[in-house]
């Protein structure tokens, strides 16, 4: 009893401790698992904030790409559809748009076809042509453009200003023109164009220049789209990975719960059974000396009766009376001992049932000792998991912040593209107002150019009609001067002098 007893008290002890680490084990789950919601809070943040980022920057590139479609489509349906003017081979240094336009002005829609009615065509450069007034740069070096525009481009220079214009314009040669960035014009003839006149040319020009700075924008929008996007992904990579993590810690920490019932479960019934072994091993003792006590008094009794019972066979046959009580006593004493002898007999068979009750149970709590083995390994794995966790949790912890920097980069971008659009947009304005003014000028002009076309075709024809007149008098005057000749054999100037009339004096019938 003893042994068993400490054996199970063994047994109750380990699983004690074992249903202590559990408890533990699930305290540092419940910590774990609220860790990663702690976690799961701050990575959706980020999801947030990476694919707010990415929707401002798809939302710029749209933005962008609808402002370059909006010039592509103007600068298109300005453009002749048969030919390529050389404008859109041109590419001119921002701010020199005016110069450009007021220096080539229609010449910059001609193309170089040579079956166009209006080309431009290529003439080998000339060694004679002129130079420029002293300290004045060609415009040729502000302007990247076909080769057959060179000898035109080299004969245009640049100026500052329009004092300086006006005092190099006398010492321009033949063929040779100065323009400033307002957008002035000096011709070696004399022709002028003021600074500040709106020339489709120039708008188109601008036109052209801004589409250039937009397909680079676009680029750079498109790169940090790319990044806004690898962030989105990365964001939501690591939300769905914690989400793993969680779904495990969640399970683990559902393993631990149910391993600390089944530990406290294997607790109890190890109490159980330890108390189930003293109560029966007390009952089983009482028993077992009780019986041992009443074999003993029957055993006492027993000699007793027999030592009677011997002093009574020696005495005379008169002493049968009480030699046959004495017999009667003896049975009732053999009985007693048989009895205490059955009683022996059963408390030893209860304490060999119960001797086979403890083999079960030792049994049972080599099962027990089992279970504490196998959760001990189970425990030991948990462990590795929750390092393994801890590590991931350390390898997301340092991509929050690294993700929480970019944030405040791309918002940064962001804000440099916003202004560039901005001030994109403003220009877009400036230039579509400065292209509705050019194109109204340019109607207006044409209207004027029809009127003036028409006053000339009537002053032609009235031209045409003078000289007709003019003719018909001249040949009158040639008939009369021969008609006098034929008849008075004379000039008219020889009839002053034969009738001598004094040409200073009032003829007859004047005054």
């Amino acid at each position: 009893f003893d042994e068993a007893l400490e054996e199970a008290s063994m047994h109750l002890e380990e699983c004690e401790e074992l249903c202590e680490q559990r408890k533990m084990a699930t305290e540092e789950a419940e910590m774990r698992l609220a860790e990663l919601r702690d976690r799961e809070d701050n990575l959706k943040t980020a999801e947030n904030d990476a694919r707010d980022a990415l929707r401002d920057a798809e939302s710029r590139k749209s933005r962008l790409q609808a402002e370059i479609e909006a010039l592509e489509s103007l600068l298109k349906g300005n453009a002749d559809q048969q030919h390529r003017a050389v404008i859109e081979d041109i590419s001119v240094q921002s701010g020199l748009e005016l110069a450009m336009a007021a220096a080539l002005g229609e010449d910059l829609d001609a193309p170089d076809a040579d079956d166009a009615p209006m080309h431009w065509s290529v003439i080998d450069p000339a060694t004679d042509d002129p130079a420029l007034p002293d300290g004045v740069a060609a415009l040729a070096k502000f302007v990247e453009a076909p080769a057959l525009l060179n000898r035109r481009l080299w004969q245009i220079g640049v100026v500052d200003d329009e004092a300086t214009g006006n005092w190099l314009a006398k010492n321009l040669k033949a063929g040779q023109r100065l323009v400033s960035r307002e957008g002035a014009l000096w011709r070696w003839d004399g022709y002028r164009i003021l600074a500040g006149a709106e020339l489709p040319a120039a708008v188109r020009l601008r036109q052209r220049n801004r589409l250039e700075e937009l397909r680079g924008e676009l680029e750079e929008a498109e790169a940090i789209v790319e990044t806004a996007s690898e962030r989105s992904e990365i964001a939501n990579e690591n939300v769905e990975r914690l989400e793993e993590e969680i779904e495990t810690a969640r399970t683990a920490e559902q393993e631990t719960h149910r391993a600390v019932r089944e530990a406290e479960g294997t607790l109890s019934r190890a109490r159980e059974e330890i108390a189930n072994i003293k109560r029966d091993a007390s009952a089983i003792e009482g028993r077992l000396q009780n019986a041992e006590e009443a074999e003993k008094r029957a055993k006492l009794d027993l000699d007793e009766v027999i030592a009677e019972y011997n002093e009574l066979s020696a005495l005379p046959e008169e002493s049968s009376e009480g030699l046959m009580e004495i017999k009667a006593e003896l049975i009732e004493k053999r009985a007693n001992l048989a009895d205490a002898r059955a009683d022996q007999m059963e408390a030893r068979s209860q304490l060999d049932r119960m001797l086979r009750d403890m083999s079960g149970r030792r049994k049972r709590l080599e099962f027990v000792e089992n279970e504490i083995s196998s959760w001990n390994e189970r425990a030991s794995g948990a462990g590795e998991r929750v390092s393994e966790l801890r590590e991931r949790q350390e390898e997301a912890r340092m991509e929050i912040e690294e993700l929480e920097l970019k944030p405040e980069e791309i918002e940064e971008r962001r804000a440099i593209l916003s202004d560039r659009i901005d001030l994109s947009e403003q220009t877009r304005k400036d230039a579509a107002d400065a292209l509705q003014r050019a194109e109204n000028a340019q109607r207006e002009a044409d209207v004027n150019l029809k009127e003036a076309e028409q006053k000339l075709a009537e002053a032609r024809e009235g031209r045409v009609r003078c000289e007709a007149l003019l003719e018909q008098a001249e040949q009158h005057r040639r008939d009369l001067i021969e008609r006098i000749r034929e008849r008075i054999n004379a000039t008219p100037d020889q009839l002053v002098e034969l009738g001598e009339i004094d040409l200073t004096k009032e003829l007859p019938g004047e005054g």
